[in-house]
Parts: structure tokens; C-alpha cells; sequence
């Protein structure tokens, strides 16, 4: 029987210790140890990612392409993430007030987290490479998309709050280092978070052809 992870915010922690809930320190997770009803946890219980059930979707979006050293073989690899732009719709989560509605957002926005993707998100992706692909997740999810090493194979680090990934600009010099590959074309995610990006950052980023140049993408989503 697959290992019962839970979601317990810090404040809660002696709690969920007092119920029987035990700390998995490669995970950095609690979770329900053999013998327990989960049911006994039922507040930290997280819910199962539905891998075919889209949260995020858009009529164009953007593959994103970066360098990050790996941290296996230090070898600087390509990494890719996906970009949604102003006007991507988001189903609102469980637990929410709106909850199962979609809403949309007028910002752009990189996805991370992602358990499925569309037909024509996945096309794009293997546009640019192989190494991005579904793996064994050590955290609440049991299977999630991951960059893997050009070199060794390693799965790779996802943007977090150390922050200092290239995927995380913190200045305009460190968002041109991304370069965007833009597709009008729809697609639609299972994602399980999303990072607001900036304007000042998102139109900083490289473009790979003249066809999608910053002011005229502006433009388009304000029209449209």
C-alpha cells in the first residue's frame, strides 16, 4: 500500500505528532505510518492529484529554455519549463470559496508541479528535448514532470524558495539568460503551482524569432 503523505503547516505540527503522524526527513514530509486510519489525519490529507484533470488552460503559451548546473555532475544542462500567458484560465482548487470554477488571470505565469499535459503541450516540449519527462516524485505527488541531466540523467532541481534558479530571474540581466519559444496553439495542464511572473521579468526574456517580440504580445493580450 502506497505510504499516506500529509500536508501539515508547521503551527500544527505537535498535533498531527500526537495522533501517531511520523516525519519522513528525505521527503520533508508527515505521513500516516502502517497500522494508522488515515481518516485520523483527515484535515492534513493530500488529495490526489487527478493526472487527466486540467487546471490550467490557454489558446498560446510558451516553452521556456534556461542552463542550470546539474547538481550531480555539475555539468551546465539545458533545462524547460512551460509559460502561460495573460489570460490563462485556472480551475480554483478544492477548499477554495469558487471552488471548481474556472477564472481567469491577467498575468503570465510559469508552471511547475505538472502531473499531465495536453497532446499539444507535450509536442512542443519534445520540439526542444527528451529530458523532460514524468518521474517519481519523493513528495505528495507520486509521479511529476521533471528536466533531467543532458549529461547524467539526474532529475533536476525545481525553482524554490532559495531561490537562484535560472527560472527565478531576479533582475533584467538574469531574465534575459531564458529564452521563450512561443506556440498559438491551445493546451491545457495539471500543474500544482504557478509562478506569477512579472511583466518587467516576462518581457525581459529572450525570444527565440521575431515573431513574438515583447511590446507586440502586449498588445495582442490587451486586445484580445
Amino acid at each position: 500500500m502506497p505510504r499516506v503523505d500529509l500536508r501539515v503547516h508547521f503551527t500544527e505540527k505537535d498535533e498531527a505528532k500526537r495522533r501517531g503522524a511520523r516525519w519522513g526527513a528525505v521527503a520533508r514530509l508527515w505521513y500516516v505510518p502502517d497500522g494508522l486510519d488515515p481518516a485520523l489525519f483527515a484535515e492534513w490529507l493530500v488529495p490526489e492529484p487527478s493526472p487527466t484533470e486540467p487546471n490550467i488552460r490557454c489558446n498560446r503559451f510558451y516553452v521556456a529554455t534556461g542552463l542550470e548546473p546539474c547538481w550531480k555532475c555539475v555539468a551546465p544542462s539545458r533545462v524547460f519549463s512551460l509559460v502561460v500567458p495573460q489570460g490563462h484560465d485556472k480551475r480554483q482548487p478544492k477548499g477554495e470559496p469558487l471552488e471548481g470554477r474556472w477564472l481567469r488571470y491577467e498575468h503570465e505565469a510559469m508552471l511547475w508541479r505538472v502531473t499531465w499535459l495536453s497532446d499539444t503541450a507535450l509536442a512542443a516540449m519534445k520540439e526542444h528535448t527528451a529530458n523532460y519527462s514524468l518521474d517519481e516524485s519523493k513528495g505528495y505527488l507520486p509521479t511529476k514532470f521533471f528536466n533531467h541531466c543532458e549529461h547524467c540523467g539526474a532529475k533536476q532541481r525545481e525553482p524554490g524558495s532559495a531561490g537562484g534558479h535560472v527560472f527565478q530571474p531576479e533582475t533584467h540581466e538574469a531574465a534575459q539568460r531564458v529564452t521563450l519559444h512561443y506556440y498559438n496553439r491551445p493546451m491545457e495542464a495539471s500543474c500544482h503551482y504557478d509562478d506569477m511572473l512579472t511583466e518587467y521579468y516576462f518581457h525581459g526574456m529572450k525570444r527565440a524569432d521575431d515573431a513574438e517580440v515583447p511590446e507586440q504580445a502586449r498588445l495582442r493580450y490587451l486586445v484580445e
